[in-house]
């Protein structure tokens, strides 16, 4: 998940040189250590963070209703630590793919904030970039779990058919939150109701 929009605790692990977090919490340590392991991970952080240095930082699900969000503004991937270590590990490296494509989603940011794109467009893009993440992030699990550093239950599931993706997202609130994104962003006469592909769009108001 991405918003535009901090955090502390330094992060001890020097055995892998200059590929590393800013910080890291206490409780993203074992999953963080795991993922260090793959060098395909590390490989992922290092260009994720050549903008800048990545922190991670805990948080409740409550807090917005996802398991994980991408903060660009202060480059920083909140996670809900209170799971397992896998699905810790699954927040963490899909959150890395939406920090590597950090200016991809500050062109679709930008693009609401000139009025380049309805809301329709623009949560329908959004939601095509993390199905695209999320390609991409089973895909280095897979490798993981194939040299033996991850198990099987660090297995992501979500439907590899993007429209099939896009309803599950509407019917789960996730796109909903793109909407009211974009309301805070796009000039005030461009903000109407997100109307979605399944009908009748289920309304969260707790984002």
């Amino acid at each position: 998940m991405f918003v535009y929009f901090l955090v502390l605790v330094l992060f001890p692990f020097s055995l892998f040189g200059t590929i590393q977090f800013k910080n890291c919490p206490a409780e993203l340590e074992p999953a963080v250590r795991k993922i260090y392991l793959l060098p395909e991970a590390r490989a992922l952080i290092e260009k994720a963070s050549q903008e800048g240095e990545i922190t991670l930082a805990t948080m409740s699900k409550k807090k917005i209703g996802f398991q994980g969000l991408w903060e660009a503004e202060t480059r920083t991937i909140y996670v809900n630590s209170n799971r397992n270590i896998d699905k810790i590990v699954q927040t963490i490296l899909f959150e890395l793919h939406n920090a590597q494509s950090n200016s991809s989603f500050e062109l679709l940011w930008g693009d609401a904030r000139l009025g380049r794109i309805d809301k329709e467009s623009f949560v329908e893009r959004a939601e095509r970039l993390e199905h695209h993440h999320l390609l991409k992030t089973q895909a280095l699990i897979e490798r993981g779990i194939a040299k033996g550093i991850l198990s099987h239950d660090s297995t992501l599931s979500f439907s590899k058919q993007f429209d099939q993706y896009y309803s599950t997202q509407q019917q789960r609130g996730h796109s909903q939150w793109f909407s009211k994104e974009f309301d805070r962003t796009c000039p005030m006469h461009m903000r109407k109701p997100y109307l979605g592909t399944i009908g009748v769009v289920p309304r969260f108001d707790h984002f």
